[in-house]
């Protein structure tokens, strides 16, 4: 099932969670380097990207290539 306010699925609404949860725990680390919190958030937001383009490609399946229609 597709929740309707985020448009994910439900096993993407779980990743979606970790994700945060990743975050959240990477933040309550010690510094050790200055750019690492940078680099961690650019990492999430590229996975989250990703999730964005799952609802992309289910939404509008011709201009998004999803090779799971096409089989």
């Amino acid at each position: 099932m597709i929740d309707k306010e985020s448009g994910l699925t439900e096993q993407e609404e779980k990743v979606s969670e970790k994700l945060t949860d990743a975050w959240a725990a990477f933040k309550g680390l010690p510094v050790q380097h200055s750019s690492d919190k940078d680099d961690f958030c650019f990492g999430i937001h590229l996975c989250q990207g990703l999730l964005m383009q799952r609802i992309a490609r289910r939404k509008y399946p011709k201009g998004w290539e999803n090779i799971e229609k096409i089989k």
